[in-house]
C-alpha cells in the first residue's frame, strides 16, 4: 500500500480515537452531574422526618379546654319583636306591658337600666297615651322611677281590666257563635275577674243558648269550667249533626 494513501487512514483513526475518548469524558462527566442533580432533588431522610412533623397536625390534649364561643346577644329564646304603639286604649294595656316584657327578658343586656326600659316605653307611646306621659314626666321625672314605678303609673291610668271584667263577664251571652267561639272570649274575660271555677261554671252555663242548656246542666260530670266549657261544645257538635 502507498504510504500516503496511510498517511489519511490514519489521521482519520486518530481523529475518531481522539473524539471517541472526548465522548466518554463527556457522557463520565453527565452521569456525574445527573447524579449530583438526583441527591440535591431527594430529601434526606432527616429532612424528610423534619418536614412530616411540620406539615402534621399537633395533637390535641385531652385536658385542654375548648375554646370558647361567642355567646349571642338574644339568648334567652326566639326572636320577639317590638309591640305595636300604645295609643292609651284602656283594653290594651296590659297586653302592650307584657309584650315589653318579653322583649326586656330576650335582651337582659341592652335593657340593663329601668331608664333604658322606661325609655322604650316611651318610645311606643302615641296620642293619647303620649300625651299622659308628657304631662306625668313634667311633674315627676322619668329619670327618677325605677321601671316598676313607671309601669304601675301606666296602669293606673290605662289599665282597668279587673273593674270591668265582671260586669262585662254578665253581659257575655253565646249568641249566634259557637260554644267554641264564645269559650275564647269567656275565658278572656274570666282570666281578669280571679273567680273560682264553681261561679265560673254558673256563669258560663247561663251565657248558653236555651237550646244547649236544656241538653246539659251544671253537675258532677263537669268538674272544673274546662269539663263544663269541653262538654259544651261535645253536646252542641252532636245537635249540629242531628239537624244535617
Amino acid at each position: 500500500v502507498d504510504p500516503t494513501e496511510q498517511e489519511p487512514a490514519a489521521a482519520l483513526r486518530d481523529i475518531i480515537s481522539r473524539q471517541g475518548v472526548l465522548l466518554g469524558q463527556s457522557v463520565h462527566r453527565l452521569s456525574g452531574l445527573v447524579e449530583k442533580l438526583t441527591s440535591m432533588l431527594s430529601p434526606s431522610p432527616g429532612l424528610s422526618d423534619a418536614s412530616a412533623a411540620a406539615a402534621a397536625p399537633s395533637p390535641v390534649s385531652s385536658s385542654a379546654d375548648p375554646p370558647a364561643l361567642p355567646v349571642p346577644v338574644n339568648s334567652q329564646g326566639p326572636y320577639v319583636p317590638d309591640p305595636p304603639s300604645f295609643t292609651g286604649e284602656l283594653s290594651n294595656c296590659w297586653g302592650f306591658l307584657l309584650q315589653c316584657r318579653m322583649v326586656f327578658n330576650q335582651q337582659p343586656l341592652a335593657f340593663a337600666s329601668d331608664l333604658s326600659k322606661i325609655y322604650y316605653v316611651v318610645g311606643l307611646l302615641r296620642d293619647q297615651a303620649l300625651a299622659w306621659a308628657l304631662a306625668f314626666d313634667s311633674t315627676t321625672p322619668l329619670t327618677s322611677l325605677t321601671f316598676k314605678q313607671f309601669s304601675g303609673e301606666l296602669s293606673t291610668v290605662f289599665d282597668h281590666r279587673v273593674g270591668d271584667a265582671s260586669i262585662r263577664l254578665f253581659k257575655l251571652c253565646q249568641g249566634s257563635r259557637s260554644p267554641a267561639e264564645f269559650s275564647v272570649e269567656f275565658c278572656t274575660v274570666a282570666a281578669d275577674t280571679k273567680w273560682n271555677d264553681e261561679a265560673l261554671k254558673g256563669v258560663y252555663y247561663q251565657a248558653l243558648n236555651e237550646a244547649l242548656q236544656d241538653c246539659m246542666s251544671v253537675n258532677d260530670d263537669a268538674k272544673d269550667l274546662n269539663s263544663l266549657i269541653t262538654m259544651s261544645i261535645r253536646l252542641d257538635n252532636r245537635l249540629c249533626e242531628q239537624h244535617r
